[in-house]
């Protein structure tokens, strides 16, 4: 938009080559001719449509279904043709979208830009294999030196096995076996454009979607010199578009360019809060300040199951093959307070947490909260005998910081209704529970049902609010 709220251009990433015209002798936008007239109409003469084709390798805009149902309401509507209805439904969706976002213009957004060139495993083939393409190529080199007016169709595929021949060499002298690919990260508000050199399949893009942290992601294939990236099912079934002379990698390369692009989308659309405290830093271990009190350093401070717990001097151990809940709580009682706590736990199906203001029954019957610990519930806070889940972390990005069966570190703050954690760094909590406990044990659980847990507390200071 210009400053007026004139719509200057729009891009559009339909995920499907313009190849509704195939395989003619002419120069053609195919259907982005209609899609061009039709927006230029509505949105002036001036109005710029840039086309990004998407993960469209083994995809085509040709009708498969319906086709008699197809013409009778091309017939209806007085379109002539399947391009010009192909052309119209883009268009169509185009200002729909427009209609709905023209007044939510912004002056200001976060753009940012990221560029690699990946070495991607090149598809090597066996000796046999190239000496099968050497045999097609000098077959095709024979037949075009006896009939030059055959220039025509075998150029291509004299140059496509030559191609192939150059590439299998570049792989050789590579130690890798790499073959090197550019591709294109941009911030653009919201929405995340990625690019890539290839005709990619499908699937590749929607592995990106899938994983992408933007709102919205554009993958725009066809960015540089243009080979197809087959899967590993497409490989197994064959097709033009999965032969080595088609691809210059296989099926890992497209794993691996699916990675690095995901890997670099989401560090730009990084929705993880890092804003630790000075309080919250342990250097080498210790803790920054005064005040701090070491609740490992007496074990007699703590309440316990003999056969779950073991706790000595700067340790506690607790193991589990599941069953009911077990927990350990310090004899003291603590009400505003910060908290460091380095742990691991480890196990299948391993779930544990630590608990703060914690009022226990028994050791299997413990209200309180609890800081979570285990897949799908790291960084959420737990309300036992309360409002359950009070507050979620998503657990997408927990593999982005949690060292798995290693040693982790919370930060925990609780004041008055105000708890706030931090798991290795990344805040994980913080909210304001009205009406929940304000006074209680600190202590751990091991979860009930059928989860072998282990959990190693190494470390576990705390420092008292006045």
């Amino acid at each position: 938009f210009d400053e007026e709220g004139v719509p200057l251009a729009t891009a559009v990433n339909v995920w499907s080559p313009s190849q509704e015209y195939f395989g003619g002798n002419k120069i053609s936008a195919d259907f982005w001719e209609p899609v061009r007239k039709r927006l230029k109409s509505a949105l002036g003469e001036d109005h710029v449509v840039v086309s990004w084709c998407g993960a469209a390798g083994d995809q085509g805009p040709w009708r498969r279904v319906h086709n008699e149902a197809e013409d009778r309401m091309m017939k209806l509507r007085g379109v002539k043709s399947w391009l010009d209805e192909f052309g119209r439904r883009i268009a169509e969706s185009v200002l729909d979208t427009y209609s709905l976002v023209k007044d939510e213009r912004k002056s200001k957004i976060n753009f940012s830009h990221y560029t690699e060139t990946v070495p991607l495993p090149g598809w090597k083939l066996s000796e046999s294999q190239i000496k099968e393409i050497k045999g097609w190529k000098e077959a095709y080199e024979k037949e075009l030196k006896k009939d030059q007016s055959k220039a025509h169709r075998l150029a291509r595929q004299i140059s496509w096995r030559e191609q192939t021949l150059q590439r299998q060499e570049l792989f050789k002298n590579d130690p890798r076996g790499a073959y090197p690919s550019e591709i294109h990260v941009l911030r653009i508000g919201d929405v995340a454009v990625c690019t890539n050199q290839f005709e990619l399949y499908t699937e590749y893009g929607l592995r990106i979607l899938g994983r992408s942290d933007a709102k919205m992601t554009c993958v725009v294939q066809l960015v540089g010199p243009a080979h197809y990236l087959s899967t590993a099912r497409g490989i197994k079934s064959g097709g033009y578009g999965s032969r080595p002379e088609s691809c210059a990698v296989g099926s890992e390369g497209g794993d691996m360019l699916v990675e690095v692009t995901v890997e670099k989308i989401n560090e730009l659309f990084d929705p993880l809060i890092r804003n630790l405290p000075q309080e919250g830093i342990l250097n080498n271990g210790n803790p920054v300040g005064e005040g701090w009190v070491d609740l490992l350093e007496e074990p007699s401070n703590w309440e316990h199951e003999k056969d779950h717990w073991a706790i000595k001097k700067g340790s506690i151990i607790g193991e589990s093959d599941g069953g009911l809940h077990h927990f350990c709580w310090t004899k003291d009682s603590y009400r505003d307070f910060a908290a460091h706590v380095t742990f691991k736990m480890t196990g299948s199906g391993a779930n544990s947490g630590f608990g703060i203001r914690l009022e226990p029954v028994s050791f299997n019957d413990v209200p309180g909260y609890q800081v979570d610990m285990g897949k799908s519930y790291w960084g959420c806070l737990w309300e036992q005998g309360g409002d359950g889940m009070v507050q979620q972390f998503n657990p997408k990005y927990v593999s982005r910081f949690l060292k798995d069966g290693q040693w982790n570190h919370y930060y925990v703050e609780a004041r008055g209704n105000h708890i706030r954690a931090w798991l290795n760094g990344v805040s994980t909590i913080d909210v304001v529970h009205e009406g929940g406990r304000l006074n209680g044990k600190i202590g751990f659980e091991l979860c009930n049902g059928p989860k072998q847990t282990r959990i190693e507390v190494r470390q576990l200071l705390v420092k008292i609010y006045e």
